[in-house]
């Protein structure tokens, strides 16, 4: 009885483990606005965080080489927020600094809140986009849907200086650290099964 008690308890926290299970990412964008603005970056954090494959940027820096149209060299660090809607430290803007390397962002968990239209798919972001900041200045990456349709917003001690739209965003790699839950589910299944494998057998010779 002892032993069918620890079967089923090693089974329940297996699936306990894989249900909270999160895969860490690195990934590398790029930015380009028609108005003559063009920034690379790069994220790290973990997910996915919901349904649609959203992952949730912890860390990460943006640099922008131009800023409409003149020559700069300015980089900004990811600022925390999300993965739930949350305000910037100014207060202008909201964000939640989620990235959807299925360029599916329209199905993802805060689309069209807090009185903000559903965006369409493609996009890697959704409206609420990546938060970045130094000293007094904000950053705000987000997506309004489609290819070509990401804004680029600053804010200089909360009062928003630069809003330009119809940029690029560009996911150029996205790559997966850790094994995925499917793998540490098999992984945990086998365990059990050898477990119980070894019981069985236990039994039988007893038996016998």
């Amino acid at each position: 009885m002892k032993r069918v008690t620890w079967i089923v308890s090693a089974l329940a926290l297996v699936f306990c483990t894989v249900g909270q299970a999160k895969a860490d990412f690195t990934a590398v964008f790029v930015y380009i606005g028609p108005q003559g603005d063009s920034a690379s970056g790069t994220l790290s954090g973990t997910g996915p965080v919901d349904a649609a494959g959203g992952y949730h940027a912890t860390s990460g820096s943006i640099t922008f080489t131009a800023i409409n149209g003149a020559p700069v060299m300015q980089t900004y660090s990811l600022l925390p927020g999300g993965p739930g809607v949350t305000s910037s430290p100014s207060g202008a803007f909201i964000v939640d600094n989620l990235v959807y390397p299925a360029n599916n962002a329209g199905s993802g968990m805060n689309n069209g809140m807090d009185g903000f239209p559903p965006i369409s798919n493609p996009s890697y972001l959704d409206t609420y986009g990546l938060l970045f900041g130094k000293g007094n200045v904000e950053i705000n990456i987000w997506g309004n849907g489609g290819p070509s349709n990401y804004q680029f917003d600053e804010a200089v001690n909360g009062g928003v200086t630069i809003s330009h739209t119809g940029g690029t965003f560009i996911l150029y790699s996205f790559v997966s650290t850790v094994p995925e839950p499917s793998g540490i589910a098999l992984l945990g299944l086998g365990v059990v099964c050898l477990t119980v494998g070894y019981v069985v057998r236990r039994r039988t010779l007893a038996i016998a």
